[in-house]
């Protein structure tokens, strides 16, 4: 903590090391810097050629000056300090605000990212959102250098993402190319990040998603900023949950709505070709499902026709028989949907005899089928599924078929009686024309 000089400083054991020797001077003078008491820097004055001695009167205003510098230094460090703090502040008070006034899911995730780049000062963000019907991860908003895991998706437990939302537990790597639990470790090669953070975002209790940090060096955050990292996923998670449930509330709206414009357009028209075609085409746009089809029982009771949807086609057979018919078969006695979205779902289903294994319905891994009853009586199926896109089956989704399908059934049956009451009405007519004669 005492100044150091020297007049021959080439010959100076104390100044052997490479940095006073990296540049040739004749002597130099070390004044340290004090912040707190302790050493926390120092100036160095240097004579290229001179021979400069100093004398006991000179250095102690020289060590005057080192201690206050060390003050200016420590108001300065303190003064960036809040002006850190400040700033970040101001970032949380912008989410807060976020939180408070945007309403779309996406818009709020994509400010969720872009903020948590601004407050953490890390070059990379992504977020996560878990689906907890299909156990499923998928990224949705992402800034600085993560763009390109945008829409990628994750099962609950894979990888380094998965890990995080399955343990519900922060994770960070410090070397993500020597680690095995990284799920792609070519793309944080080509990234150029090489360290990984995980935070769980969970809203009371519910797991929402994972908040994702990519450094290109390993993290070393400060418990303040920790505390600060908390709260931001807090509020994120807040963020989240209000859009979500604002996106149920408007998908329950439009719900209803769809589902009021189908059964006043099926009332319009007494043909029942016509109200199962218009249940197609309005089913399928509302609810998105890839292939939709209504089969509807045939007087026999043995036999399914198809009567509309995706895939009525001149090469599709029309006409499937009830028993061996696999699901349809279950849907039909038991009157209870089924939903197959996985291959151990699959293998529970009664095999397909060998002369339906080639029906384009049927040929399908992942699918639902829902029952049409009325009064408890089964008088048909509807298919659904995803086979093109490859898209998951929601039970969210199944559900909501659930409900059309119960208006399609009782418009069947109507339809079905006033074709019955004319052909009554018609068959009089001739009985009492020949009556007459």
């Amino acid at each position: 903590g005492q100044i150091i000089w020297s007049d021959d400083l080439p010959k100076d054991p104390r100044f052997a090391i490479d940095l006073f020797r990296r540049f040739p001077h004749q002597s130099g003078l070390i004044i340290p810097l004090f912040i707190d008491g302790q050493v926390a820097g120092a100036f160095y004055l240097v004579w290229w050629s001179a021979r400069r001695r100093f004398e006991d009167a000179e250095l102690a205003p020289l060590q005057a000056i080192g201690e206050q510098a060390g003050v200016l230094v420590r108001k300065a460090r303190l003064h960036e300090a809040l002006n850190t703090r400040a700033t970040r502040l101001h970032t949380l008070a912008r989410l807060n605000q976020l939180v408070s006034s945007s309403l779309e899911p996406d818009e709020v995730l994509s400010g969720i990212a872009a903020s948590a780049v601004e407050l953490m000062q890390v070059p990379a963000v992504s977020v996560w959102v878990f689906d907890g019907l299909a156990k499923r991860l998928e990224a949705r908003a992402a800034a600085g250098g993560m763009t390109g895991l945008l829409r990628r998706t994750l099962e609950l437990g894979e990888g380094e993402v998965g890990r995080v939302a399955a343990e519900r537990a922060h994770l960070e790597i410090a070397d993500v190319l020597g680690d095995p639990r990284i799920a792609d470790p070519d793309w944080w090669r080509q990234s150029g990040l090489k360290s990984f953070l995980g935070t769980p975002i969970v809203f009371q209790d519910l797991l929402l998603g994972v908040l994702v940090f990519g450094g290109r060096n390993p993290f070393r955050f400060a418990a303040d900023d920790r505390e600060l990292l908390e709260i931001f996923v807090s509020q994120s998670a807040a963020a989240i949950a209000k859009a979500r449930l604002f996106q149920d509330i408007q998908d329950r709206r439009r719900l209803t709505e769809d589902l009021y414009a189908l059964t006043q357009a099926m009332d319009r028209t007494m043909d029942l070709q016509e109200r199962a075609d218009i249940f197609t085409a309005g089913a399928s746009r509302a609810l998105n499902f890839d292939r939709l089809n209504v089969w509807l029982a045939e007087s026999d009771g043995a036999t399914l026709r198809l009567v509309s949807g995706s895939d009525v086609r001149p090469d599709v057979p029309r006409h499937i028989p009830l028993e061996g018919s696999g699901g349809f078969e279950v849907v039909w006695h038991s009157g209870i949907t089924l939903m197959v979205s996985s291959d151990e779902q699959l293998a529970q289903m009664p095999p397909l005899p060998k002369s339906l294994h080639g029906h384009p319905v049927l040929r399908t891994r992942r699918f639902a089928l829902v029952p049409l009853l009325f009064q408890g009586r089964p008088i048909g199926v509807v298919s659904a599924d995803n086979k093109p896109s490859r898209r998951p089956l929601t039970r969210r989704g199944v559900a909501h078929l659930e409900l059309f399908c119960q208006q399609l059934a009782t418009s069947v049956n109507n339809a079905r009686l006033y074709g019955e009451t004319r052909q009554r009405e018609r068959d009089a007519t001739i009985l009492l024309d020949v009556t007459r004669k």
